[in-house]
């Protein structure tokens, strides 16, 4: 009974973190596109993510954007529950939150990148991009994943 508990916190800490990680990576991200092109369309956004799923159709149909948000906060939660499995495994992860943070969230860009190379739905990232890229997914992403799991794990 004890261990269904543990477990059951756990993955409801990596699923808080996530959805927190998901909207503050999009809220960074969606500036970010506003400042650099003075305009921002959030559909043609969830689009693009629907499509690396089920392919550069999504590009054509405005209703894909509800599969892209679904897959965006789908991914950031397993993230999320990535990383408190982690730290459980590894509870140093926990003593230094901002660095195993900030790791985990290059860590994690890294990897959604070969995932979106794959695909083939978007190029390698100009240099541009890159530190755009990387200060969202490790200020806005995985630092944020890393400081609500120490939080809650520490209740």
């Amino acid at each position: 009974m004890v261990e269904n508990t543990a477990i059951r916190s756990r993955i409801s800490t990596g699923v808080i973190a996530g959805l927190a990680g998901g909207v503050l990576i999009e809220a960074a991200s969606f500036a970010a596109i506003f400042v650099m092109t003075g305009t921002l369309d959030v559909i043609r956004e969830f689009q693009l993510t629907a499509a690396e799923l089920i392919g550069k159709s999504a590009l054509a149909n405005p209703q894909a954007a509800w599969l892209g948000i679904a897959v965006h906060f789908a991914i950031s939660v397993a993230w999320g529950i990535g990383y408190v499995y982690v730290a459980e495994q590894r509870p140093q992860l926990y003593a230094r939150p901002i660095i195993s943070g900030f790791a985990y969230g290059v860590a994690v860009y890294l990897l959604m990148l070969l995932l979106d190379l794959a695909t083939g739905v978007t190029n390698a990232p100009e240099l541009s991009s890159l530190g755009n890229a990387l200060v969202a997914y490790t200020f806005f992403f995985g630092i944020p994943i890393a400081l609500i799991a120490r939080a809650r794990r520490e209740r």
